[in-house]
C-alpha cells in the first residue's frame, strides 16, 4: 500500500519458543508479491548473532539498500522470578535482548553508509510501568526494558548521519498473546499503521515511545507523554502522522532529538 519493499523475517515458532514453521514467513510476502509488491522471506532463528548478521546481509545482497530495520521477535515464558532455569532464561535473552543489539549492529554500518535510516525496536508496557497483571513475565519485561536502553543509546549515535530510533509498546491480538479479546478489537492493524509511520522518512523523531493499542496512540519520552484517540483512523498510517504534528507544531523540539531545517 504504501510501496515499501518488506523483508518479511519470521522463524514461524510456538508461543514456547519451539516448532518453527517457515510457512509462516513465506505465505506474508507471498501475499505481499500478490498484490503487486516486493518481498523477501527469511525464517532463521535470531536468537544467533550470525542469523541477525545474515538477515542483513541477504537484503542488502537482493535489494541494494536496508532503509529500515523493525525488531519485533521476542518470547514470553510465563513463570515467576524464581522458577526461571537458566536454560529459560538463556534463550528469552537471546531473543528478547540479543537479536535487537545484534540486528543494529549489522544495520548501523548499512545506513551510516547510506546516510540514513529507521530503526523501530519493541517494547512492552510490562517494562514501561508496574502491574499486577505483569506477575510472572519478570524476565520478559527485562528483556523488553533493554530494547529502551538500546534505542535510546542508538538515537544519539545514529543522529549524525540521519539514523532515528524510536520504540513502538503496542498490544494487539498475534500468537503471543495469551488472553482472549473480542473480534475486531486489539488489531495489529491497528498498531502497524504507528509502526510504519516511525520507520517511514515522514518521522523526524528519534528518541521517543509510541504505545499503540486498539485505536489509541501514546507518544512519550522519559517523563512526558501525548495521548490521542484515533478511532478508526488508527489503521491509517499519514493519519497516525498528522494527529502528532498538529499536536507537535507548538513546540516540536518536546520530543526526540531531530530538528527539522528542511524549510
Amino acid at each position: 500500500m504504501l510501496g515499501g519493499t518488506v523483508v518479511v523475517h519470521d522463524s514461524g515458532v510456538d508461543r514456547e519458543g519451539v516448532n518453527p514453521d517457515a510457512s509462516i514467513a513465506t505465505r506474508v510476502a507471498d501475499e505481499i508479491v500478490a498484490t503487486g509488491g516486493t518481498s523477501l522471506a527469511l525464517t532463521s532463528d535470531l536468537g544467533s548473532p550470525a542469523a541477525c548478521d545474515d538477515a542483513v546481509e541477504a537484503t542488502v545482497a537482493r535489494f541494494g539498500r536496508l532503509d529500515s530495520v523493525i525488531h519485533s521477535a521476542g518470547l514470553s515464558f510465563v513463570d515467576a522470578i524464581d522458577k526461571i532455569d537458566e536454560e529459560t532464561f538463556a534463550r528469552l535473552e537471546a531473543v528478547n535482548v540479543d537479536a535487537a543489539f545484534h540486528l543494529c549492529r549489522a544495520a548501523f554500518p548499512v545506513m551510516r553508509h547510506q546516510r540514513y535510516g529507521r530503526i523501530v525496536l519493541t517494547t512492552s508496557g510490562h517494562a514501561l510501568e508496574a502491574g499486577e497483571d505483569a506477575s510472572g513475565l519478570t524476565a520478559y519485561a527485562m528483556g523488553k526494558g533493554a530494547q529502551l536502553g538500546l534505542a535510546m543509546a542508538l538515537a544519539g549515535e545514529g543522529l549524525a548521519d540521519e539514523i532515528y530510533v524510536n520504540v513502538i509498546s503496542p498490544a494487539a491480538k498475534t500468537r503471543m498473546m495469551r488472553r482472549d479479546v473480542a473480534p475486531g478489537r486489539m488489531t495489529p492493524e491497528q498498531v502497524a499503521a504507528s509502526v510504519a509511520w516511525l520507520a517511514s522518512s515522514a518521522c523526524l523523531l528519534s528518541g521517543v515511545v509510541l504505545r499503540s493499542a486498539n485505536g489509541f496512540v501514546a507518544l512519550a519520552g522519559i517523563a512526558n507523554h501525548i495521548e490521542l484517540n484515533l478511532e478508526e483512523r488508527a489503521t491509517d498510517p499519514h493519519e497516525v502522522a498528522l494527529a502528532f504534528e498538529r499536536e507537535l507544531s507548538s513546540n516540536p523540539r518536546r520530543f526526540g532529538l531531530v530538528e527539522d531545517t528542511s524549510s
